[in-house]
């Protein structure tokens, strides 16, 4: 068969960039990620990647978690890797194939992801915005490691304006509880920091586990 000539080729690339950008456009606008141009949405998980779904989550060795910023030795397990709930488990609770995992052999661990809100200054200075989270959260042991899930409230210059802490969790023993929390969103908040953190507690590894971070805004009723 004949190579396309020059034309052909110069126009499937065209074609090839414009999918991309397409793409690229919708998953920024369904995050609430992207620049002030987009509207971030109320009632709708603003959290971009909220299972660890886009690392390769292995045993426990520490694995990058993209769009999260992680410190220590967070990282992505497999649901069934040996230690941690089964793949059957996820199913009952949506957890798709990843957790995300405090890690072994460190005191504390965190991840970490900024979330812009674009369009919705108004509401937010009248008090009319609050924030709802969920999260999946427990522990694979029962020595007292401990997890939490924070979120920051900033203002356009970057600085906390207050912050919503979920209840901690610790010595569930396999069972990923839901934790839900909920507050007022501040005057003046243009942007949240959302933090997965766990400590350990006894034993020699933080052996917290979390999936399905939920992170909405919508109105106060």
């Amino acid at each position: 068969m004949a190579s396309p000539d020059p034309i052909h080729r110069r126009l499937a690339g065209s074609l090839r960039h414009a999918i991309a950008a397409m793409l690229l456009a919708t998953t920024l606008a369904a995050s609430g990620g992207a620049d002030a141009a987009t509207t971030t949405r109320l009632d709708f998980n603003i959290a971009v990647d909220p299972g660890a779904e886009a690392a390769t989550g292995g045993t426990g060795a520490v694995v990058p978690i993209p769009l999260w910023s992680t410190t220590s030795t967070m990282t992505a397990v497999a649901y069934g890797a040996p230690g941690f709930p089964s793949t059957a488990y996820a199913g009952t609770i949506k957890g798709g194939k990843d957790l995300f995992y405090c890690g072994r052999g460190t005191a504390a661990s965190s991840a970490r992801q900024k979330i812009k809100i674009s369009g919705r200054n108004e509401l937010i200075d009248s008090g009319q915005l609050k924030l709802q989270t969920t999260i999946r959260m427990g522990t694979t042991a029962d020595d007292g490691d401990a997890g939490q899930l924070v979120v920051r409230f900033l203002n356009a210059n970057g600085k906390i304006l207050g912050s919503l802490s979920s209840a901690t969790v610790a010595n569930t023993v396999g069972v990923m509880n839901r934790i839900l929390t909920d507050a007022p969103v501040p005057t003046h908040t243009r942007a949240l920091r959302v933090i997965v953190q766990g400590t350990a507690g006894a034993g020699p590894d933080c052996d917290v586990v979390c999936d399905n971070v939920s992170i909405h805004l919508t109105n106060v009723s």
